[in-house]
């Protein structure tokens, strides 16, 4: 079926201008690099930022296209003037004759491979890697001579592993014993992907390439706060987040109101007491305004709570062992400590997660999850000062004798 090579072009030509660019570079030189994807996701930029002064994008190779439809006739008709490439080193030129059937034998080692080989890089195949250079000429520039004919008319490049793809020999389908388990074996592949449909491919991988980017330049970039309320404009939850903005530093965990030390530096003795403390205040608010401006406050200690549950797990429960966000494993002295946990520790732990996390997480398409009131978080944070105590000063079982 011949490819409408006129609509092609008039399909990308309706698309955004950064997606026309990608297309056109696939089209003249097949594979992107760093710098590609970069400069597309420049443009794609400053197309979403000023749409009208946008440029104009360069003409699409209509050429491309053109080989793949119907009636056009190429013919191989050989290799020569190899250099630096794959040791090999013909004293004549490796020519392909006007029959149907072009058979190439010989030893191994004798470079039959090497010809496929650059064959693949200048055709493009699924199979396309670095061509290696002639150990025997040192740090020689590598290149050949291939020759062709074109709908008859003969020609023939000097062709360097920098150039890459030749869009009019990319009509030409590479099949060796490499290319052959490509196709066969690979995860998730056709037996065969038609040229056009590889296109779209790679176009498909650029456009998610170009998202990565742009995603990790937004992440990056500062946030515009959402507007408290006016009526809980007073309250200690909207004065401290008032004191957020973009130089705030971010504090490994904890949420709650800031103070003098960082959470992630407190021991979990002097977090429970600053929960308590924030706790007082939040049931003197339950008392005097209500619920609604209570709950503001009882989320914030809520997912501390929730932290500092995950703290201890890390610091008292498995002694400091593995922690999150660090690399090396400590066992030196430590790792003894562990016999210490029994399944008791592990079923609370688990049940104070899955409760505070529950507080949290849940979402506005859920049924909404209740804060707790001041009694509940208090229970909850006289239990885990309890454990801590009784868990610090238990005693490491001693192994039984052995017999």
């Amino acid at each position: 079926m011949p490819l409408d090579t006129a609509n092609l072009v008039k399909w990308f030509q309706e698309r955004p201008f950064w997606i026309q660019e990608a297309a056109r570079r696939l089209l003249t030189k097949e594979n992107l690099v760093e710098q590609d994807l970069s400069e597309l996701a420049a443009i794609c930029r400053q197309q979403g930022a000023q749409p009208t002064t946008t440029p104009k994008p360069a003409a699409l190779p209509q050429s491309a296209f053109a080989q793949k439809a119907s009636g056009v006739a190429l013919r191989l008709n050989g290799i020569s003037e190899v250099k630096g490439i794959e040791a090999l080193n013909p004293r004549s030129p490796l020519t392909f004759n006007h029959e149907p059937l072009t058979i190439v034998y010989g030893g191994t080692g004798v470079g039959k491979s090497g010809y496929i080989r650059i064959l693949n890089n200048v055709c493009g195949s699924k199979n396309r890697r670095k061509l290696l250079g002639n150990v025997f000429k040192g740090n020689a520039a590598q290149s050949c001579k291939i020759s062709y004919a074109l709908n008859g008319t003969a020609k023939e490049i000097v062709w360097q592993p920098s150039d890459g793809l030749q869009a009019e020999l990319a009509v030409l389908e590479i099949y060796d014993s490499e290319c052959g388990q490509v196709y066969v074996n690979a995860e998730n592949e056709v037996t065969f992907e038609p040229w056009l449909l590889g296109v779209f491919q790679r176009l498909v991988e650029a456009c998610t390439a170009v998202d990565g980017i742009l995603q990790t330049e937004i992440a990056a970039l500062p946030s515009n706060k959402p507007v408290i309320p006016v009526e809980f404009a007073a309250s200690p939850a909207a004065i401290w987040y008032a004191q957020l903005n973009a130089q705030t530093s971010r504090e490994p965990w904890g949420t709650g109101e800031p103070g003098e030390t960082p959470f992630s530096t407190r021991k979990p003795e002097r977090v429970i007491n600053g929960l308590n403390d924030r706790l007082t205040r939040a049931r003197k608010i339950f008392i005097d305004s209500g619920k609604e401006e209570y709950d503001l406050l009882v989320k914030g200690i809520c997912s501390d709570v929730r932290i500092l549950v995950e703290r201890m797990v890390e610091d008292t429960l498995l002694n400091e062992v593995v922690r999150r966000f660090r690399r090396a494993v400590h066992t030196q002295n430590k790792i003894g400590w562990l016999a210490k946990i029994k399944p008791e520790d592990c079923q609370m732990i688990d049940e104070l997660m899955t409760k505070y996390s529950r507080y949290e997480h849940s979402q506005p398409n859920e049924a909404p999850v209740p804060l707790p009131e001041p009694d509940d978080v208090a229970t909850d944070l006289t239990r885990l000062q309890a454990w801590l105590k009784e868990f610090s000063e238990r005693k490491i079982p001693q192994p039984l004798p052995t017999k």
